[in-house]
Protein backbone atom coordinates (compact mmCIF):
# COMPACT_ATOMS: atom_id res chain seq x y z
CA UNK A 1 0.00 0.00 0.00
CA UNK A 2 2.55 2.28 0.44
CA UNK A 3 4.07 1.54 -2.64
CA UNK A 4 0.73 2.29 -4.20
CA UNK A 5 0.54 5.88 -2.33
CA UNK A 6 3.84 7.00 -3.19
CA UNK A 7 3.21 6.49 -7.21
CA UNK A 8 -0.08 8.14 -6.69
CA UNK A 9 1.54 11.41 -5.56
CA UNK A 10 4.36 11.20 -7.32
CA UNK A 11 1.92 11.20 -10.50
CA UNK A 12 -0.22 14.10 -8.77
CA UNK A 13 3.21 16.04 -8.44
CA UNK A 14 3.85 15.98 -12.52
CA UNK A 15 0.79 16.59 -13.62
CA UNK A 16 0.65 20.23 -14.82
CA UNK A 17 -0.79 23.04 -11.98
CA UNK A 18 -4.51 23.93 -12.45
CA UNK A 19 -4.91 26.85 -14.35
CA UNK A 20 -6.65 30.37 -12.54
CA UNK A 21 -9.77 30.91 -14.66
CA UNK A 22 -11.22 34.09 -15.14
CA UNK A 23 -14.39 35.16 -16.79
CA UNK A 24 -14.41 38.21 -19.54
CA UNK A 25 -17.48 39.49 -20.87
CA UNK A 26 -15.80 43.36 -22.97
CA UNK A 27 -15.51 43.97 -26.72
CA UNK A 28 -13.48 41.90 -28.85
CA UNK A 29 -11.10 44.70 -29.27
CA UNK A 30 -11.10 44.22 -24.74
CA UNK A 31 -10.71 40.54 -24.43
CA UNK A 32 -8.07 40.59 -27.40
CA UNK A 33 -5.98 43.04 -24.67
CA UNK A 34 -6.65 40.94 -21.67
CA UNK A 35 -5.04 37.70 -24.10
CA UNK A 36 -1.78 39.86 -24.29
CA UNK A 37 -1.55 39.77 -20.53
CA UNK A 38 -2.24 36.47 -19.61
CA UNK A 39 0.07 35.56 -22.65
CA UNK A 40 2.94 37.97 -20.81
CA UNK A 41 2.03 36.79 -17.29
CA UNK A 42 2.22 32.88 -17.99
CA UNK A 43 5.06 33.13 -19.80
CA UNK A 44 6.85 34.76 -16.94
CA UNK A 45 5.44 31.99 -14.48
CA UNK A 46 2.47 32.76 -14.21
CA UNK A 47 1.08 33.41 -10.87
CA UNK A 48 2.56 31.65 -7.60
CA UNK A 49 2.98 29.08 -10.27
CA UNK A 50 -0.66 28.84 -11.84
CA UNK A 51 -0.84 29.77 -15.52
CA UNK A 52 -3.64 32.33 -16.02
CA UNK A 53 -6.86 31.06 -18.33
CA UNK A 54 -9.44 33.09 -20.08
CA UNK A 55 -13.40 32.28 -20.27
CA UNK A 56 -14.28 34.86 -22.87
CA UNK A 57 -17.62 35.61 -23.57
CA UNK A 58 -17.99 38.51 -26.47
CA UNK A 59 -19.81 41.70 -25.65
CA UNK A 60 -22.64 41.53 -28.40
CA UNK A 61 -25.26 44.32 -27.02
CA UNK A 62 -26.46 46.71 -24.65
CA UNK A 63 -29.48 45.01 -23.37
CA UNK A 64 -29.71 44.20 -19.15
CA UNK A 65 -31.09 41.07 -20.43
CA UNK A 66 -27.89 39.57 -22.25
CA UNK A 67 -26.00 41.30 -19.84
CA UNK A 68 -27.99 38.91 -16.79
CA UNK A 69 -27.39 35.67 -19.09
CA UNK A 70 -24.18 36.30 -19.18
CA UNK A 71 -23.71 36.78 -15.71
CA UNK A 72 -25.38 33.68 -14.94
CA UNK A 73 -23.33 31.64 -17.64
CA UNK A 74 -20.15 32.45 -15.83
CA UNK A 75 -21.17 32.32 -12.07
CA UNK A 76 -22.67 28.66 -13.11
CA UNK A 77 -18.86 27.77 -13.82
CA UNK A 78 -17.41 26.89 -9.97
CA UNK A 79 -13.97 26.69 -11.89
CA UNK A 80 -14.33 30.73 -12.75
CA UNK A 81 -12.93 32.80 -9.82
CA UNK A 82 -13.96 36.12 -10.71
CA UNK A 83 -14.80 38.12 -13.88
CA UNK A 84 -14.12 40.85 -15.81
CA UNK A 85 -16.91 42.81 -17.34
CA UNK A 86 -19.11 44.61 -18.66
CA UNK A 87 -19.21 46.62 -21.66
CA UNK A 88 -20.68 49.40 -20.17
CA UNK A 89 -22.60 51.14 -16.84
CA UNK A 90 -26.01 49.74 -17.70
CA UNK A 91 -25.03 46.23 -18.27
CA UNK A 92 -22.35 46.03 -15.57
CA UNK A 93 -24.83 47.11 -13.05
CA UNK A 94 -27.39 44.56 -14.38
CA UNK A 95 -24.76 41.81 -13.89
CA UNK A 96 -24.11 42.81 -10.62
CA UNK A 97 -26.98 41.74 -9.11
CA UNK A 98 -25.89 37.79 -10.22
CA UNK A 99 -22.53 38.42 -9.49
CA UNK A 100 -23.04 39.33 -6.15
CA UNK A 101 -26.02 36.97 -5.07
CA UNK A 102 -23.15 34.12 -5.79
CA UNK A 103 -20.38 35.45 -4.41
CA UNK A 104 -18.33 35.96 -7.23
CA UNK A 105 -15.72 39.10 -7.60
CA UNK A 106 -16.78 41.38 -10.72
CA UNK A 107 -13.61 43.95 -11.95
CA UNK A 108 -15.93 46.31 -14.63
CA UNK A 109 -13.35 48.27 -16.49
CA UNK A 110 -15.31 51.14 -17.42
CA UNK A 111 -18.59 51.07 -15.81
CA UNK A 112 -18.49 55.18 -14.51
CA UNK A 113 -22.42 55.56 -12.90
CA UNK A 114 -22.45 56.41 -9.67
CA UNK A 115 -24.82 53.92 -9.00
CA UNK A 116 -22.26 51.10 -9.23
CA UNK A 117 -20.64 52.08 -6.11
CA UNK A 118 -23.74 50.70 -4.60
CA UNK A 119 -24.05 47.71 -6.79
CA UNK A 120 -22.36 45.18 -3.87
CA UNK A 121 -19.32 43.61 -1.92
CA UNK A 122 -17.91 41.95 -4.76
CA UNK A 123 -18.36 44.89 -7.59
CA UNK A 124 -15.42 46.57 -8.35
CA UNK A 125 -14.08 49.19 -11.10
CA UNK A 126 -11.12 50.54 -12.42
CA UNK A 127 -12.58 54.02 -13.66
CA UNK A 128 -13.49 57.24 -11.73
CA UNK A 129 -17.03 57.83 -11.88
CA UNK A 130 -19.40 60.34 -13.90
CA UNK A 131 -18.88 63.12 -10.75
CA UNK A 132 -15.35 63.87 -12.00
CA UNK A 133 -16.54 63.67 -15.77
CA UNK A 134 -19.17 66.03 -14.84
CA UNK A 135 -17.03 68.11 -13.10
CA UNK A 136 -14.68 68.92 -15.92
CA UNK A 137 -17.36 69.51 -18.64
CA UNK A 138 -19.29 71.58 -15.78
CA UNK A 139 -16.15 73.85 -15.27
CA UNK A 140 -15.18 74.36 -18.84
CA UNK A 141 -18.71 75.98 -19.34
CA UNK A 142 -18.49 78.20 -16.25
CA UNK A 143 -14.75 79.83 -16.88
CA UNK A 144 -16.60 81.38 -20.08
CA UNK A 145 -18.65 84.09 -18.46
CA UNK A 146 -20.58 84.87 -21.58
CA UNK A 147 -22.01 80.87 -21.85
CA UNK A 148 -25.30 81.69 -19.76
CA UNK A 149 -27.59 79.39 -22.02
CA UNK A 150 -27.21 75.70 -22.00
CA UNK A 151 -28.52 72.80 -23.63
CA UNK A 152 -27.79 68.91 -22.46
CA UNK A 153 -28.75 66.18 -24.94
CA UNK A 154 -27.52 62.65 -23.29
CA UNK A 155 -27.93 59.26 -24.68
CA UNK A 156 -31.07 57.31 -21.69
CA UNK A 157 -29.07 54.65 -20.24
CA UNK A 158 -27.15 54.58 -16.88
CA UNK A 159 -24.21 56.14 -18.23
CA UNK A 160 -25.91 59.23 -19.80
CA UNK A 161 -28.76 59.54 -16.65
CA UNK A 162 -25.76 59.41 -14.14
CA UNK A 163 -23.60 61.46 -15.96
CA UNK A 164 -26.60 64.23 -16.88
CA UNK A 165 -27.71 64.94 -13.36
CA UNK A 166 -24.09 65.68 -11.99
CA UNK A 167 -23.68 67.67 -15.21
CA UNK A 168 -26.81 69.85 -14.96
CA UNK A 169 -26.52 69.95 -11.18
CA UNK A 170 -23.02 71.80 -11.00
CA UNK A 171 -24.17 73.93 -13.98
CA UNK A 172 -27.13 75.43 -12.41
CA UNK A 173 -25.05 75.79 -8.98
CA UNK A 174 -22.79 77.78 -11.21
CA UNK A 175 -25.60 80.21 -12.53
CA UNK A 176 -25.78 78.19 -15.66
CA UNK A 177 -29.55 78.06 -16.88
CA UNK A 178 -30.43 74.77 -18.55
CA UNK A 179 -32.71 75.69 -21.17
CA UNK A 180 -33.02 72.39 -22.72
CA UNK A 181 -32.48 68.86 -21.98
CA UNK A 182 -33.55 65.73 -23.07
CA UNK A 183 -32.78 61.88 -23.27
CA UNK A 184 -32.74 59.84 -26.45
CA UNK A 185 -32.02 56.01 -27.02
CA UNK A 186 -28.94 55.14 -28.62
CA UNK A 187 -28.85 53.29 -32.05
CA UNK A 188 -31.93 55.77 -32.72
CA UNK A 189 -31.76 56.94 -36.48
CA UNK A 190 -30.31 60.25 -37.43
CA UNK A 191 -33.69 61.51 -38.91
CA UNK A 192 -35.29 61.06 -35.65
CA UNK A 193 -32.71 63.66 -33.93
CA UNK A 194 -33.91 66.10 -36.07
CA UNK A 195 -37.11 66.95 -34.14
CA UNK A 196 -34.56 67.58 -31.00
CA UNK A 197 -31.93 69.29 -32.90
CA UNK A 198 -35.04 72.24 -34.02
CA UNK A 199 -36.11 71.93 -30.59
CA UNK A 200 -32.21 73.34 -29.47
CA UNK A 201 -31.99 75.46 -31.79
CA UNK A 202 -35.40 77.25 -30.88
CA UNK A 203 -34.23 77.14 -27.35
CA UNK A 204 -30.91 79.16 -28.02
CA UNK A 205 -28.61 78.00 -26.24
CA UNK A 206 -24.98 78.95 -26.23
CA UNK A 207 -23.30 75.81 -25.41
CA UNK A 208 -24.90 72.32 -25.88
CA UNK A 209 -23.53 69.25 -24.32
CA UNK A 210 -24.21 66.15 -26.61
CA UNK A 211 -23.28 63.10 -24.54
CA UNK A 212 -23.68 60.25 -26.37
CA UNK A 213 -23.10 56.63 -25.44
CA UNK A 214 -20.74 55.67 -28.61
CA UNK A 215 -20.29 57.87 -31.81
CA UNK A 216 -23.17 56.39 -34.08
CA UNK A 217 -25.47 57.44 -31.46
CA UNK A 218 -24.41 61.07 -31.82
CA UNK A 219 -24.79 61.32 -35.14
CA UNK A 220 -27.48 63.68 -36.89
CA UNK A 221 -29.07 63.76 -40.59
CA UNK A 222 -27.87 66.51 -42.88
CA UNK A 223 -30.80 68.72 -42.01
CA UNK A 224 -29.88 68.70 -38.61
CA UNK A 225 -26.44 69.45 -39.23
CA UNK A 226 -27.42 72.49 -41.48
CA UNK A 227 -29.52 73.43 -38.42
CA UNK A 228 -25.63 74.10 -36.65
CA UNK A 229 -23.25 75.04 -39.61
CA UNK A 230 -23.19 78.42 -37.51
CA UNK A 231 -21.39 76.84 -34.94
CA UNK A 232 -17.92 76.27 -34.20
CA UNK A 233 -16.54 73.58 -31.85
CA UNK A 234 -16.62 74.10 -27.69
CA UNK A 235 -14.05 72.33 -25.49
CA UNK A 236 -17.18 71.20 -23.09
CA UNK A 237 -18.21 68.87 -26.10
CA UNK A 238 -20.89 70.64 -27.62
CA UNK A 239 -20.69 73.41 -29.93
CA UNK A 240 -21.51 77.44 -29.13
CA UNK A 241 -22.41 80.13 -31.47
CA UNK A 242 -19.75 81.81 -33.32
Amino acid sequence: MRTVLLVVASLVACRPPEPLRLGITVSADGIEAAALAVEEINAAGGIGGRPLELVSIPFRNGSAGTAIATAERLAADPSILAVIGHSNSATSLAAAQIYNAQGLPQIAPVATSPLFALAGRYSFRLVPDDRLQAKFMAERALEDPAVRRVAILYVNDDYGRGLYGELRRRLVEGGVDVVYEAPYLEGAAPDQLDSGAREVIGARPQMLFWRAGSPSSGACSPRCARGSRTSRSSPATGWKPA
